[in-house]
């Protein structure tokens, strides 16, 4: 055999090798992967345990827009099938426990009206808006995030508060 043949002939066979290691190190690292739902209906968490970490979602129907540190606008309603959540996410010593919560409301004011009503609240918040119109305002504090987003959607005024950070604080 040439040896131009015989350096492409390793080099084929040293590829072949790593995408097969590959793909056992990513079959065994699906395995370790496990998701788990418990209780039913609004009292469902559903759990997911990695090699690196592990999430928990829960939905919060109940969910105090005041933990958030955000005020409801005035009339605003939220739909039942759109409750609050919170996230928890740890991954052990590499990363702090964080959590995330938030909750979507309608009102039938118009969408200036809102962010009016929001920026009287939080002058010193930071005012974003994009080229469809969503307006969104956030704060950092420490370590802490806490948003508003207000955009039209379906003839009705879409208004989001969320907040992130650690568990401490929510």
């Amino acid at each position: 055999m040439k040896t131009g043949v015989k350096v492409l002939l390793s080099i084929l066979i040293i590829v072949a090798g790593v995408v097969i290691m590959l793909g056992v190190a990513g079959v065994m690292l699906v395995r370790q992967i496990h998701v788990k739902e418990t209780g039913v209906g609004d009292h469902k968490t559903v759990s997911v345990d990695t090699p690196f970490g592990s999430a928990h979602v829960q939905p919060r129907k109940d969910l105090d827009p005041s933990s958030i540190g955000v005020p409801i606008y005035p009339g605003a309603t939220r739909t039942d099938d759109h409750g609050g959540a919170e996230f928890q996410f740890d991954s052990g010593d590499f990363h702090k426990e964080f959590d995330v919560a938030g909750a979507l409301y309608y009102s039938n004011d118009d969408v200036d009206k809102v962010r009016q009503y929001y920026e009287q609240k939080f002058p010193d918040w930071k005012q974003k808006s994009d080229q469809k119109g969503d307006w969104h305002l956030e704060t950092h504090e420490g370590n802490r995030i806490r948003s508003v987003s207000v955009n039209s959607e379906s003839g009705r005024t879409r208004i989001t508060v969320a907040s992130l950070g650690p568990p401490a604080s929510n």
